[in-house]
């Protein structure tokens, strides 16, 4: 009970900063019925719900065991890892959860020897990269454009995503996979830049183009 107790403080002063931040009331809502159903769930089932002790075991549990639509639930997981992120809780940096292609019932999916074909085939290294983030990371072109050298963090990558001000801040992990490929393309851009000055604010993918 003690746990719990601390857990609703803690949602409540994470709610207060983000209204500090100007969210609107209906994205306050959002957060905090999230928030307080994973937080009921836990304590519910036996697991920690102070933020700064929820682990991988109670998140899977919620995610699998929780009673809504895989969407909701979905939904529910982005605000929740908002907050104990905030919280200074970072399980949800490692944490691969995998969802169900009818999550997005519309989405037309391509398959995985598809995929490789169309990076396969990609032009030029900053296309190949462009096709590799969006589809190992699951990036959205926004999120591609306002990466940065200084995004890349070791085993992790910080996303600026869509949201009031500077968007909402997550961390997608990476692959050693993806570590080499980035790696390949940030030595091929030095290359291919060499002697030009930079006027891409220290942007990761670049494009540079050729004259007639």
């Amino acid at each position: 009970m003690e746990e719990y107790k601390i857990a609703l403080e803690r949602m409540t002063e994470f709610i207060a900063s983000l209204k500090r931040r100007g969210r609107k009331n209906g994205t306050l809502r959002r957060y905090s019925v999230a928030i307080r159903s994973f937080i009921a769930y836990l304590s519910s089932e036996g697991f920690h719900s102070d933020p700064a002790k929820v682990d991988e075991d109670g998140i899977r549990s919620f995610v699998n065991g929780y009673t809504a639509s895989e969407n909701t639930i979905r939904s529910y997981i982005t605000s929740i890892s908002a907050w104990l992120t905030w919280c200074g809780n970072r399980v949800m940096d490692g944490i691969g959860l995998l969802w169900n292609e009818n999550g997005c019932p519309n989405a037309k999916w391509i398959s995985e020897f598809e995929f490789k074909r169309m990076v396969n085939a990609a032009q030029d290294p900053t296309q190949r990269l462009i096709l590799l983030l969006a589809g190992r990371c699951g990036l959205r072109r926004s999120e591609i454009a306002s990466l940065t050298d200084d995004s890349i963090e070791g085993t992790r990558m910080q996303i600026i995503g869509k949201g009031h001000g500077i968007g909402k801040i997550r961390y997608v992990p990476l692959t050693e996979t993806m570590r080499r490929e980035i790696a390949s393309y940030q030595e091929w851009r030095e290359k291919e830049a060499s002697g030009r000055p930079r006027k891409d604010n220290g942007a990761l993918v670049v494009s540079f183009w050729r004259g007639a």
